[in-house]
């Protein structure tokens, strides 16, 4: 729990002393911890939830002063008046002033209260435990919502460079097709199926765009920057290496989740609550001083007392009915962190099944763009030797871009699912 506060805290800190500013696209692209620093210091979920636990922090220095410190407090009135006197007959006169004047200060201690005071520090700390847990999940949150729309931004972008490969292509094989039909070596119809896929790169170059203003649109807004250019953004690292077991990876998760500290705090804080409940019914002694000194008239007099005040409640059954509660909710919330800790075990095996997959998937396509590879260095000789049609070879440029582009977005599918299984395991940082 120490540690969750000062990584938490540390956050906060980040949160309150500002942003860091928008990224300068014309000096280098962005990267993706470039893009997460903004997004937790700027995005107006992590600042309201850092304020919370700004507020809750102050709350328990609140409860933890009444413990060491009185309450001291003072009270002053003066206070000037005329008298006049009316007699039948007579015209009004003054008969005098009167002054008054009276000064008081008391200091005020609890001795003792069977333990409230203390139970109300507890209750704070629960307080402030829960709202820190809570600011680290909107962290958390945001980092993967920054990962997944700065991978989006390179799938968009990695589509349209492909989508431009293959309409190049399809182009230049036009022109040659045209050529050797101007020559009389080749039929006018060989240039329909090479239009066809004209057709459809430019169709896939345009989506591609569309997806390129929409995801960085995304990424701006996880970032919480207003809405501006497409940032260009760099290339992500090499896949990431084997996770720990699964088992290794549930214990963890149980350790580490926000959603576990803050259910273990609002447990801590439901138990004080009821604590204190039967803390009630216990006497509590108080001590005070005051000091009283006046001035009435032309005379001037002063006191000073100290008295015990001693409280008991004999009987309350309310109390009992509130303590009774207090015991059904505790049970409640009991029965919900047994669940959380079956839904995050649930949660962390399919994200650790999927980035099993993922990865396999990964491996896979890279034989497949070996294949392809070599497809396309057969078609071109046979076409240099005149036993392909054009249509062939741009069929066998079109498979081998299509090829690399699956494995690269195949890559990015291994690199979101590592991201998301650190998510699931709620580690600190969610970059694999």
């Amino acid at each position: 729990m120490k540690g969750l506060r000062q990584v938490a805290l540390g956050a906060w800190l980040l949160l309150a002393c500002g942003g860091v500013g928008g990224a300068n696209t014309a000096e280098a692209p962005w990267t993706l911890e470039h893009c997460i620093q903004p997004a937790q210091q700027q995005h107006g979920s992590a600042l309201a939830a850092g304020e919370e636990a700004r507020a809750a922090e102050a709350e328990l220095r609140k409860a933890g002063s009444s413990l060491f410190y009185p309450v001291v407090s003072a009270y002053s009135t003066h206070l000037r008046g005329g008298i006049e006197a009316d007699q039948a007959g007579s015209v009004p006169r003054n008969t005098g002033t009167i002054t008054d004047e009276q000064y008081l200060m008391t200091a005020e201690v609890t001795l003792y209260d069977g333990g409230v005071q203390k139970r109300n520090v507890r209750m704070a700390r629960a307080v402030r435990d829960a709202t820190l847990a809570n600011l680290r999940r909107e962290t958390q949150a945001l980092e993967l919502r920054v990962i997944e729309s700065y991978v989006q931004v390179l799938r968009a972008r990695h589509a349209i460079r492909v989508a431009q490969q293959k309409l190049e292509s399809a182009q230049a094989q036009k022109e040659m097709v045209l050529a050797r039909r101007d020559a009389g070596t080749a039929a006018g119809v060989d240039v329909y199926p090479i239009e066809v896929q004209i057709a459809n790169a430019r169709v896939e170059k345009l989506g591609a765009e569309a997806e390129l203003r929409a995801s960085g649109s995304a990424l701006r807004n996880a970032m919480g920057l207003e809405e501006g250019p497409v940032p260009e953004v760099a290339e992500l690292p090499e896949t990431p290496a084997e996770p720990a077991s699964l088992d290794a990876c549930i214990d963890l998760a149980r350790a580490s989740r926000p959603e576990v500290i803050a259910a273990q705090a609002d447990l801590e804080r439901e138990r004080a609550v009821v604590a204190l409940a039967r803390l009630k019914s216990r006497p509590q002694l108080e001590t005070a001083a005051r000091v009283d000194r006046g001035l009435g008239g032309s005379t001037i007099h002063s006191q000073w007392l100290v008295y015990a005040t001693l409280t008991w409640s004999l009987f309350d059954r309310s109390q009992r009915e509130e303590s009774a509660a207090g015991e059904a909710r505790i049970a409640a919330l009991e029965a919900r962190y047994r669940q959380l800790l079956k839904d995050i075990a649930s949660e962390v095996t399919q994200a650790y099944i999927a980035l099993q997959g993922a990865r396999a998937r990964a491996e896979a396509s890279e034989v497949s763009v070996a294949m392809a590879r070599k497809s396309l260095e057969v078609a071109e000789a046979r076409y240099q030797l005149g036993l392909a049609i054009p249509i062939e070879l741009v069929d066998a440029q079109i498979a081998r871009s299509t090829a690399e582009l699956q494995a690269i977005q195949l890559r990015y599918d291994a690199f979101l699912a590592h991201a998301r299984l650190r998510h699931a395991m709620g580690q600190e940082s969610l970059i694999p």
